[in-house]
């Protein structure tokens, strides 16, 4: 337990001094806050669009009004919330804020290894558990807890500044969809970074997975049980539409798939946690000697 404690410790101290943790708040906080002052800066153009239109020879301009009444009302809502979500868990774009993150904590999953080999620093008296299980109780869910703060933010940015926004019960459940999927694929990166001591090649391999594993459910029309069907295109997506046309918000979907796609995502992330720690041991190189035991 002292182990885990100094490896928390450890790990903590890595991102409050370094300034990283107020980073990635600006950048979680940034990123809520995207999508509904896009949507009002589109709105606030509309009036000079109209004025345009009325212009000799501008008359095509009209058309572009007309286009922008997207952003009102409920389908201005939509666009904007899921927006916001669409940066940190979605299959048609990569998810710019786990790149951020990756980049951000890219220090601390392989990037204070050397030489393609586990170097856990034994003269501070970490074992490989003492040295990985703080990471993973650190990052993932930090990342989890943030990750529905600004779904809460963005819809009160929606509320304010398009004068719509969805339900406390929604947006919970919608952030803490995006959010176990954020967390599932910062621990498949911390098994790469860390194990491989690899970070930045761990993110190519992080993103290569959201592109392909998505496809596949798409393919098989697969809408549950997996850690790729709860982005904005999978059940985050269904909850917002069934809201919009008016039905419960769990039709077509189930509390219990819900329930358990959460289970089996946040199953496999302990599985990646285990195979970081086994590979943690399996290339345990003491520090104090040059001999590999």
């Amino acid at each position: 337990m002292n182990q885990i404690v100094t490896g928390l410790k450890k790990e903590l101290l890595y991102f409050w001094r370094s300034y990283r943790f107020l980073g990635l708040l600006l950048a979680f906080l940034g990123s809520a806050l995207v999508g509904p002052l896009t949507s009002k800066m589109m709105l606030a153009m509309q009036p000079l669009y109209d004025e345009l239109s009325g212009m000799e020879g501008m008359e095509s301009m009209s058309g572009m009004s007309d286009m922008l009444t997207m952003f009102e009302g409920e389908s201005g809502l939509m666009m904007s919330y899921i927006s916001s979500l669409a940066l940190f868990s979605s299959p048609f774009m990569p998810p710019l804020m786990f790149v951020l993150i990756a980049l951000i904590i890219g220090g601390a999953c392989g990037g204070e290894q050397k030489k393609r080999s586990i170097i856990v620093p034994q003269t501070a008296g970490l074992t490989p558990a003492g040295y990985v299980l703080p990471k993973f109780m650190i990052f993932p869910p930090m990342f989890f807890v943030l990750t529905v703060l600004s779904a809460l933010i963005a819809n009160g940015a929606c509320g304010v500044l398009l004068g719509h926004s969805y339900p406390t019960e929604l947006v919970f459940v919608t952030g803490a969809l995006t959010g176990m999927s954020l967390m599932f694929m910062t621990c498949m990166y911390m098994l790469f970074g860390i194990g491989l001591a690899q970070p930045k090649l761990a993110i190519i391999y992080v993103l290569l997975a959201n592109a392909v594993f998505p496809f596949i459910n798409f393919a098989f029309n697969i809408k549950k049980y997996t850690p790729w069907s709860m982005d904005s295109e999978g059940m985050t997506g269904r909850i917002i539409d069934n809201f919009a046309n008016g039905k419960g918000y769990y039709d077509g979907i189930g509390v219990g798939s819900i329930v358990a796609t959460m289970g089996i995502t946040l199953a496999l992330s302990v599985v990646f946690l285990l195979l970081t720690y086994f590979a943690i041991v399996a290339k345990r190189m003491d520090n104090t000697a040059d001999e590999v035991y």
